[in-house]
């Protein structure tokens, strides 16, 4: 286990020469706690956010979303609401709050994490071809966050530590395909200063892994493929050159963290178009990092060497339907194959954390990513 303290120290010397955030909003200041989630802060974020008029919340009472619901970067709860008078606003409400942990917090807050999750919602959701949830209320102020949003509470989460169906992780493909076709051109992007290019943060993924691979290495000979270990081995110092690669080429919006955790399947009124969620790490990039993050992380090894093919071949032609430009498949299965090792390289540097994310839990990340990178190998340049 490493030392927490020379964590953040390391994290502040590869971030310090990011610009703070910029963000405004009017309300109330993100809450200390979920304690604070008053019925009067309740009020005037909603009142803030359009949502009240000059109704007011006279109780609050907070939920659990489900045991697996905790997040590295965030906690989750379902707020019940009662109001001044009957149906004056949504009955209940989803917060999503920033980590109460530090090193967590610290993390998210230098990497901007919970200031792009909050300009989604508030400023590019309209644009986004997607279903999205309904944002109330979203602010920052230094390393605390909190968003109200709709209460999805009817829909089916995805669950990576569960044996994911390929019927969902196809339907899962064909949307995102729509974010990156729509933002494929140049100019589609060229307002969006806000969001960085994936090797903004390349330094930090190099450092968490090369801290991590000591302890990694002494226990993973037991349990992930020599091919893999040795891939794994030949990633340290390199990954910020891995990130860099994939931030160049055809690049578009991707939404970072495209796990099947973030996404939630059988939601009326169109049960089958999936709603995505989690917009903390959308980046400029290869739409290729998501695909390989999906594919691998979310199927039994058995499962995605049966339909790898397939799924990357629905993936180009849903990418082609969107943008109009056609997709070389060679081009697609070598970028495919270089971001299987991003998803080896978070869980390795994850593996001495306690990041039992929902339905993420580390081993199986770690061995599913591990297969795939042992199967697929690496670009001769990476050797």
């Amino acid at each position: 286990m490493t030392n927490r303290n020379d964590d953040l120290e390391l994290l502040g010397s590869l971030t310090s020469e990011r610009a703070p955030s910029a963000l405004e909003f009017e309300g109330p200041l993100p809450p200390a706690d979920g304690s604070d989630l008053t019925a009067q802060w309740c009020t005037e974020a909603l009142q803030a956010g359009g949502v009240l008029g000059d109704a007011t919340v006279t109780d609050v009472r907070s939920s659990s979303l489900g045991p697996d619901t905790p997040g590295f970067f965030g906690v989750l709860s379902r707020l019940h609401l009662t109001y001044d008078r009957p149906g004056a606003g949504p009955a209940t409400v989803v917060a999503k709050r920033n980590s109460p942990e530090e090193f967590n917090r610290a993390i998210a807050s230098s990497m901007g994490y919970y200031e792009r999750e909050c300009r989604v919602y508030r400023e590019l959701a309209p644009a986004l071809p997607l279903r999205m949830a309904t944002s109330y209320y979203c602010a920052l102020d230094a390393d605390r966050f909190v968003l109200l949003m709709e209460d999805l509470g009817a829909a089916r989460v995805g669950r990576q530590s569960s044996a994911t169906s390929v019927a969902d992780v196809a339907a899962a493909l064909d949307e995102i395909a729509k974010l990156h076709g729509r933002f494929l051109a140049p100019d589609s992007l060229a307002a969006l200063t806000w969001i960085s290019p994936l090797d903004a943060n390349a330094a930090v993924f190099d450092a968490a892994l090369s801290t991590r691979w000591p302890g990694f290495a002494e226990h993973a000979a037991r349990t992930i493929r020599p091919e893999a270990l040795r891939a794994a081995e030949q990633l340290l110092g390199r990954m910020a050159d891995v990130i860099k690669h994939l931030s160049s080429g055809p690049v578009t919006l991707v939404h970072g963290d495209y796990r099947i955790d973030n996404v939630m399947f059988d939601l009326p009124p169109d049960p089958q178009r999936p709603l995505i969620i989690d917009w903390q790490a959308i980046a400029v990039g290869h739409g290729v990092f998501d695909v390989a993050q999906l594919i691998a992380l979310s199927l039994e090894p058995a499962t995605r060497r049966a339909v790898e093919r397939e799924l990357l071949e629905r993936y180009a032609a849903s990418g082609e339907n969107e943008s109009g430009a056609s997709v070389s498949r060679d081009d697609l299965y070598e970028a495919y194959r270089l971001a299987l090792t991003f998803p080896l390289a978070v869980g390795i540097a994850q593996s001495d954390m306690d990041t039992q994310q929902a339905g993420s839990d580390t081993e199986i990340w770690v061995q599913r990513a591990s297969e795939a990178v042992a199967d697929h190998g690496l670009p001769d340049w990476l050797r």
